[in-house]
């Protein structure tokens, strides 16, 4: 109920931009399970559609992207990749820049660890969690996907 009420609290834009992160978090954990990859991030960033150029009226900040994706993920079980391929599309869709970086780390016993973050213009944005352990082995940026 406490969620409820927040939720309710919110502007009216806040509450539509996190269902759309929502929508798109579901479509990320879903696809993942039925698509190939490149197959599914084309879906997603179709479903966002025509990007709009930063600074125009109606644009939501990066940072308020960030908020939702992060907020929704709280209450939706997620992991760091569906969690970045939905800030890509909605970062895409406001119109800045979106790299998904997908990196491996070694932990002990010799097994391998994987992680997903999200940069735009050379920052982290989502998934920035001891980033320092992982080794990138991908880079995906909007203009290939």
């Amino acid at each position: 109920m406490k969620a409820l009420h927040k939720f309710l609290h919110l502007t009216s834009s806040d509450r539509r931009l996190l269902l759309r992160a929502v929508m798109l978090l579901l479509l990320a954990k879903l696809g993942l399970r039925l698509l190939p990859f490149q197959t599914l991030q084309r879906l997603l960033v179709g479903v966002e559609r025509a990007p709009r150029k930063p600074g125009n009226s109606g644009s939501v900040s990066r940072d308020r992207i960030v908020w939702a994706v992060s907020g929704a993920g709280r209450y939706i079980p997620t992991t760091c990749l569906t969690q970045a391929m939905a800030a890509c599309a909605l970062l895409k869709r406001e119109g800045y820049s979106a790299q998904l970086s997908l990196g491996v780390a070694s932990e002990n016993e010799g097994r391998l660890q994987a992680h997903a973050w999200v940069e735009s213009n050379r920052k982290v944005v989502i998934g920035d969690l001891n980033l320092d352990r992982y080794v990138r082995m991908l880079t995906l940026d909007e203009e290939r996907t």
